[in-house]
């Protein structure tokens, strides 16, 4: 079968799409629990932080091999949430300055945490921001789902 004129130029167009694809440095799990998490080696491997409490539920990660960017959704109780919490840096309005989170490319990840951070948006959002060294939370008010992320080494 021959392709016609059309169907070739419309290949060439979507060949650096399709191997773009097939090349993906992105890699995505979800997990139930964090012992899940620990026994696929996720937290071994650097993909998921230790400072999540192990029982941490409903996890979901998407990680960058090449730039070692991780992000990450889980659920906690309000009580392991607040521990949690004691143990970091609440970010003001001028922390976030100048702050960008790239776009994992992922349904679950909220857009408000998506290029540069807006704190107007993020309120708007019910979210507070955290930090614990690279590692950057957020949490919406009064809810059990928190958002980490964690920039590149470079």
């Amino acid at each position: 079968m021959l392709l016609n004129r059309r169907q070739v130029c419309l290949f060439v167009a979507l060949l650096p799409l399709l191997s773009a694809a097939a090349c993906s440095d992105l890699k995505e799990s979800r997990y139930s629990s964090m012992a899940e998490a620990r026994r696929a080696g996720a937290t071994d491997r650097g993909w998921l932080p230790d400072v999540l409490p192990d029982s941490s539920t409903n996890i979901r990660e998407v990680h960058n091999t090449d730039t070692n960017e991780t992000w990450c959704s889980f659920e906690l109780t309000e009580a392991e949430t607040a521990e949690l919490l004691a143990r970091m840096s609440l970010l003001g309005q001028t922390d976030l300055a100048g702050k960008t989170v790239r776009a994992p490319g992922v349904a679950w990840w909220p857009r408000v945490l998506e290029g540069r951070l807006d704190p107007k948006a993020l309120d708007q959002a019910g979210m507070k921001l955290y930090s614990s060294g690279r590692l950057l939370f957020a949490f919406h008010t009064g809810n059990r789902q928190g958002f980490m992320y964690r920039e590149s080494a470079r």
